[in-house]
């Protein structure tokens, strides 16, 4: 089983990620018994799903998934989450986060991330407000979010809320804010942030 699994996690990793869809129906067709489900397996394929951009099969595994009694397994819904906003089905998404009894940061995370990513904006800030317990991941994706979007202002009031609130940015954040930041001219701010990132190790990040 682990040398079934590193297969999987390797192919999944690589320049084709559905290498490891086709190997895992290959070995099922070959095997003669049924191939054991682990809730890695199964994170496994549906990350290649993601990366590959096929929710066709990402929703064969889904189906499987509860057959095998992995329905409410958290680990593994979220990676179907993931799934189903990596591939842009954030109807399905919506299904499986409602559905799911036990939700952890990183499932919370998951979907603000892929949501604000994608420019769902207001799906994103619903989810910011509602997550119990939020980290600098949680306010990094919203900030994201908000940069790409082109709404500068708002990504910058996240920022400083955040700050506020004694959330540390992370090189992630510091890299999502500093378009904000130069598009509105804050050369302030900027000096703040770079000062920041010096001080923390990011200098080789900084270009404001």
């Amino acid at each position: 089983m682990l040398l079934y699994n590193t297969l999987l996690k390797h192919y999944s990793r690589g320049s084709s990620p559905e290498d490891s869809l086709l190997l895992y129906n290959h070995l099922r067709r070959l095997s003669a018994h049924p191939l054991p489900d682990q809730s890695f397996t199964l994170s496994v394929l549906l990350k290649s799903c993601a990366n590959s951009s096929r929710p066709c099969f990402g929703t064969q595994l889904h189906c499987h998934s509860i057959k095998v009694g992995f329905g409410s397994h958290v680990y593994v819904q979220t990676a179907l989450l993931n799934m189903y906003v990596e591939c842009g089905s954030f109807s399905n998404a919506v299904k499986v986060f409602d559905f799911m009894s036990v939700k952890n940061v990183v499932t919370w995370n998951a979907f603000l991330t892929g949501a604000a990513k994608c420019g769902r904006l207001e799906l994103a800030r619903d989810l910011f407000d509602a997550m119990p317990v939020k980290n600098v991941v949680s306010w990094t994706g919203l900030i994201d979010g908000y940069t790409r979007a082109g709404r500068a202002l708002e990504a910058v009031g996240f920022l400083r809320r955040m700050m506020g609130e004694g959330v540390r940015p992370s090189e992630i954040t510091v890299l999502a804010i500093i378009p904000a930041i130069s598009n509105l001219g804050m050369l302030c701010l900027g000096e703040s942030v770079h000062a920041y990132g010096e001080k923390n190790g990011h200098a080789c990040l900084m270009s404001v």
